[in-house]
């Protein structure tokens, strides 16, 4: 049962790694674009 939820509890801590990956990506881009219109 214990490998069966460390499977099952696997995958969402890798998607909140993409997402924060994504989130900071996007950020980095939002902040950029400003800088280079002003």
């Amino acid at each position: 049962m214990g490998v069966c939820s460390s499977a099952i509890d696997s995958p969402p801590i890798a998607d909140d790694e993409l997402m924060n990956e994504i989130t900071s990506l996007i950020n980095e881009v939002v902040v950029s674009i400003p800088s280079e219109y002003a």
